[in-house]
Formats: structure tokens, C-alpha cells, sequence
């Protein structure tokens, strides 16, 4: 990545690693709790994504973060939308889930902040 947003893009993007990283190990331990499989291995974790591929070679800082506030735009959605489905299966996870989404709202608005 390159322009002049890319250290304050990096830094964010760095914690915004960290929140995914706590969440997926935290929801996936939850889910193995409840007696559901997951299959963590990155390849179908990307493939079960539904999102389009993120590009390669140097990006411009501004595309970069077009591409993520996009991206945790649409997680952000299916986050919530999967909160009130799992809270009549499981209300712990859906209090997890709720975290999430204030994790995701949060990272959502800094980035639309970032963009103006």
C-alpha cells in the first residue's frame, strides 16, 4: 500500500486484525461448545466468505480503503442479521455476536471517517 494515508491506514488496519483474530478464536470456541464443527484452515474460511477476491500487487491507500469499508460494511450486515437467529438457539453467542457488531460499527464509521 502506498499514499500519504498509509500509516494511519496501517496502524488501523493492524487493530482491525487483532479485533478479527479475537473474535474468530472466542466465536469459534463458542461454536465447539454448542456441538458445531468449524473448520478454520484459511482456504475455506476465504472460500465460505463470500466476498470478492482482495487484489494484489501495491494498492493506493484511497483504494484500500474503499476495499475495506466495503468489506466490514458487509460483515457488519451479516453480523447483524445472524444476531437475533442465533439468540433463539444460543443467547451467549448472540451476546458475542452483539460485541462483534459494536467492533464492526465501529471499524465501519472510523473508515468512513477516514474516507472524507
Amino acid at each position: 500500500m502506498r499514499g500519504p494515508l498509509y500509516y494511519q491506514l496501517h496502524e488501523a488496519l493492524q487493530g482491525y486484525a487483532e479485533t478479527y483474530l479475537h473474535y474468530t478464536d472466542i466465536l469459534a470456541e463458542r461454536s465447539l461448545q454448542v456441538g458445531r464443527p468449524i473448520d478454520g484452515r484459511t482456504p475455506v474460511v476465504a472460500s465460505q466468505a463470500n466476498l470478492d477476491a482482495f487484489p494484489g500487487g501495491f494498492l493506493e491507500d484511497r483504494q484500500v480503503l474503499d476495499l475495506m469499508s466495503t468489506r466490514v460494511d458487509i460483515v457488519a450486515k451479516r453480523v447483524r442479521e445472524r444476531i437475533e437467529r442465533v439468540g433463539k438457539i444460543d443467547e451467549t453467542t448472540s451476546n458475542l455476536l452483539q460485541e462483534l457488531s459494536y467492533a464492526l460499527d465501529k471499524q465501519a464509521w472510523q473508515l468512513r471517517a477516514t474516507q472524507q
